[in-house]
């Protein structure tokens, strides 16, 4: 579990587990990004959202990113958000995040997150978050005015990843 800024927390199944480092952090949302192996705690004080998600370039995990960010953002508690190695889904969702309230592009807030933890995220989330920096952008940041609808995932047959 490594403190990415005062508000989150980004980690592994195994700092998921560990429900003393959580309370020890004040930790008190957890966002999960691997379904059914979540851990679920003994203390109900803490929130937790849970998201099936694939560590697959196919999944379509941007479908996620709006409210996986409204669940982040809707409260000043601190967040941990963690998926079985801490490397690619929650990192993606982490990344969206901040690209989100920090406003900076995909590249700054890389290399932000990668220097409190190790990230890489796989080249499907990779393109989809280079896709969601646009609409970001497009939209002046304002989550109410993003528009993924017309994001088709994975890409249709006969484009590939580095098409887009």
């Amino acid at each position: 579990m490594d403190k990415i800024t005062d508000k989150i927390y980004l980690g592994d199944c195994d700092g998921a587990k560990d429900e003393e480092r959580i309370k020890a952090n004040n930790i008190k949302r957890v966002l999960s990004c691997m379904g059914y192996l979540s851990p679920k705690y003994k203390d109900k004080t803490i929130k937790q959202k849970i998201i099936e998600l694939d560590d697959s370039p196919k999944t379509n995990i941007i479908q996620y990113f709006i409210e996986s960010l409204r669940f982040i953002d809707e409260t000043d508690e601190k967040v941990f958000v963690h998926c079985f190695a801490g490397v690619s889904r929650s990192a993606t969702l982490v990344i969206a995040y901040l690209m989100w309230k920090m406003q900076k592009s995909y590249k700054e807030i890389y290399d932000f997150v990668n220097k409190h933890r190790f990230v890489g995220p796989n080249l499907g989330f990779t393109k989809q978050l280079k896709i969601f920096e646009q609409k970001l952008k497009n939209a002046n940041y304002d989550i109410d005015k993003v528009d993924l609808s017309d994001v088709t995932w994975p890409p249709p047959e006969g484009i590939s990843y580095t098409d887009i």
